[in-house]
């Protein structure tokens, strides 16, 4: 019995601290600093959702205004520049995955990519994909397949 309890004891003080991170809006309300990959696509949505979190992130984090410089900081970054301030700490950085993957593999270790949390910054509603094929299209078998 003894046994037992040191052993329960012992594995959870092993174990890593829960990620708290693991929604938008628990994003919001970190003291994260914040930045994104400076793609068309990224600074289209901003313009165009109507995503109320979504919304209140770009304006409260992303888009604000800094009085005492009297600028507006950029935290459109490229990937390279965003993924070494994550890898710094204290910093999230919403970037594609095909770019991130890469550089994350090349340039972090395998403790810094456990460190690494992975959440939805856009909602599923606005992740489909449509493709418009003619009615007779040689290609409409094809995309409807896969």
């Amino acid at each position: 019995m003894f046994q037992f309890y040191s052993a329960s004891i012992v594995g959870s003080l092993l174990m890593a601290p829960p990620k708290t991170i693991r929604t938008l809006r628990n994003l919001i309300d970190s003291r994260l600093a914040l930045g994104i990959e400076d793609i068309p696509y990224s600074r289209d949505y901003f313009v165009r959702t109507t995503d109320a979190d979504s919304l209140e992130l770009f304006h409260t984090r992303v888009s604000f205004y800094d009085q005492k410089s009297g600028q507006n900081e950029s935290h459109f970054l490229n990937a390279a520049d965003g993924l070494h301030l994550t890898r710094k700490g204290g910093y999230a950085f919403h970037v594609a995955i095909s770019a991130a993957y890469k550089i994350i593999r090349e340039t972090f270790s395998e403790l810094e990519i456990c460190e690494l949390t992975e959440i939805d910054m856009f909602p599923k509603s606005s992740q489909w994909m449509v493709a418009i094929v003619q009615k007779n299209s040689p290609y409409r078998d094809v995309i409807t397949y896969g």
